[in-house]
């Protein structure tokens, strides 16, 4: 009888092991997702920013035909 608890225990500390390593191996996975979002949202920035820069250009341009236009 007190051999049954001992293996029962043994088993049981055997998946208690086996769920710290997959939850140790989630963690890694969580991690490295986590790194790849941070340079997916750095390069979005990067979009961003040229994007903006560019529009910048365009409403420059369009005000400095406009002021040619207009002096014509």
């Amino acid at each position: 009888m007190i051999s049954e608890i001992f293996d029962r225990k043994l088993f049981l500390q055997d998946q208690e092991i086996k769920f710290l390593e997959i939850s140790i191996e989630l963690r890694k996975l969580t991690n490295k997702i986590e790194e790849q979002l941070a340079k997916i949202d750095e390069q979005k920035k990067e979009c961003d920013k040229i994007i903006s820069d560019f529009e910048k250009d365009i409403e420059k341009e369009m005000l400095d035909d406009e002021k040619k236009n207009n002096k014509v």
